[in-house]
């Protein structure tokens, strides 16, 4: 049924000029896409490694304080073990926090006050592309923040290059714009004549 408001469309002379200019335009889109792909893998790369945290994993003497259960004990050798956290949030956040969400990313801080340190919310160079695109395309939801200054310079870089990439073939398709809404007012001004 939505496939019918694509039939009413011809119709439509505002979507005929859409359309029109969007072929016109293909490729100032593929510029676009290619661009943004290169640039979302670049920068994600980048923030995840900036932003990502310290990695704490489950031990059996983790189990033994209650922090992690016995089936999440693994053998992990990159980082560790979730009975070392609280250490390591006072000597970074300046007073003792517990790792209190099991296996994973922390970053040293506690934005709600549960006395937790919060995980990171760059847990993969895949989920970090969401902050990318959404900043690149400067909309900026606020879900995924930056905390070290390190990654905020990262976070200005990807807005400023967004900005620039969306601007160069954006430019080129309002151009065509132009040039289409301009062939069509001519070819309705001369139907009107020969009428």
């Amino acid at each position: 049924r939505v496939f019918r408001l694509f039939k009413l469309s011809k119709y439509s002379q505002g979507m005929w000029l859409l359309s029109a200019t969007m072929v016109r335009s293909w490729r100032a889109l593929g510029m676009l896409g290619f661009f943004m792909l290169i640039s979302v893998v670049l920068f994600s790369s980048v923030m995840y490694f900036v932003e990502r945290g310290d990695y704490f994993y489950c031990t059996h003497a983790a189990v033994d304080l209650g922090l992690c259960s016995a089936d999440e004990v693994g053998v992990r050798t990159e980082g560790q073990g979730l009975e070392h956290c609280t250490a390591w949030a006072k000597e970074k956040y300046g007073y003792e926090l517990r790792c209190c969400w099991g296996e994973g990313w922390y970053v040293a801080q506690d934005a709600n006050g549960d006395e937790c340190v919060d995980k990171s919310q760059f847990e993969s160079i895949v989920a970090t592309a969401w902050w990318c695109v959404v900043t690149m395309t400067t909309v900026g939801y606020g879900d995924v923040l930056v905390h070290t200054t390190l990654g905020k310079v990262v976070a200005t870089a990807t807005m400023l290059s967004g900005i620039l990439i969306l601007a160069l073939p954006i430019t080129v398709i309002g151009s065509n714009f132009n040039l289409e809404y301009e062939r069509t007012v001519q070819e309705e001004k001369l139907r009107r004549e020969m009428e």
